[in-house]
């Protein structure tokens, strides 16, 4: 039996490969309760942030993950109050600044051809073990600066937006790089790198992988990974509308770290599931649940009372 897993479900329980503060209780009825997901629908978990993301891979890229859109963020009647119209003013500028790098990087995207795929791979630990990740951009030329000279390269980006890039502080900040942890790209990097036509193929047969990662394109990755790279590119909408493309090159040594993550997710899951994934009530971890409310272990909380 398959076990899948992806960067979100590993996300979860780890940060720079360390087991973080979680409630299981959340994770179940977010990620694995067929029943809960059936009445609530994915978008339950969706914040007011997450919202901004969403509505800014529409106007960049054509849609969200999965297809989904958001089209207009005022009209979203699902917080007590319409999204700020600055903030959507400064979004649409910060899309664009999108357009007008993109051009001149030479990326290539359409929602068509190359954007929000899923694509699955076989974890080479365990075949039964199969991750799946989502890029924004699957694969693209990439015009990369590195002083003086440019290199036209293949890349996968995924598209980030922030409130401040320079906020400093908690799990998703931009401000410091050097507290980040960039799990994602070396994740998405090892399985570009590895990618199975007829494995995705048989999984996803209404996808035409072929058209964009045939086999001449991966024997290049292949036989030479400096060829590809992964981007964050990360756009605020602060007053200031900061933006900074980070990239994610090939180290052999991440390929060590990406085992080790999802090791140690397998192993929590695994734990979890034992146990049966217990409430871990925490005015922190509670504060910001949508389950708060409706959640037995939550309302005997100092301050829920």
């Amino acid at each position: 039996m398959s076990t899948f897993l992806s960067y979100t479900l590993i996300d979860s329980v780890l940060h720079n490969g360390e087991y973080i503060d979680i409630c299981p209780k959340q994770l179940y009825k977010k990620f694995f309760d067929k029943k809960f997901i059936k009445k609530h629908g994915n978008n339950f978990w969706v914040t007011e942030t997450m919202l901004k993301g969403q509505y800014f891979e529409t106007k960049c890229i054509g849609s969200g993950r999965d297809g989904h859109r958001v089209d207009d963020l005022p009209s979203d009647n699902r917080f007590s109050k319409p999204v700020p119209k600055v903030d959507q003013t400064r979004i649409d500028k910060q899309v664009i600044e999108w357009q007008l790098i993109a051009n001149k990087k030479k990326i290539i995207y359409d929602e068509n051809f190359n954007t929000q795929w899923p694509i699955y791979w076989r974890w080479e630990k365990d075949p039964n073990v199969i991750i799946r990740i989502h890029p924004d951009i699957v694969l693209t030329n990439y015009l990369d600066k590195n002083g003086d000279s440019e290199n036209e390269l293949l890349a996968s980006i995924d598209l980030k937006l922030t409130k401040n890039i320079k906020n400093t502080y908690g799990k998703y900040q931009w401000g410091d790089v050097t507290k980040k942890d960039f799990l994602q790209g070396k994740l998405y990097s090892r399985v570009i790198r590895n990618f199975d036509l007829k494995f995705n193929e048989k999984i996803n047969k209404n996808i035409d992988y072929k058209s964009l990662l045939n086999s001449k394109t991966i024997n290049l990755i292949k036989n030479n990974p400096y060829a590809y790279i992964f981007i964050y590119a990360v756009f605020d909408y602060s007053k200031d509308l900061n933006k900074f493309f980070h990239k994610v090159s090939y180290n052999p040594i991440d390929d060590k770290y990406v085992d080790e993550c999802i090791r140690k997710a397998l192993y929590k899951y695994n734990e979890l599931n034992r146990i049966g994934f217990p409430a871990n009530p925490d005015y922190e971890l509670c504060k910001n649940c949508k389950l708060r409310f409706k959640c037995n272990e939550a309302n005997y909380l100092e301050g829920y009372i």
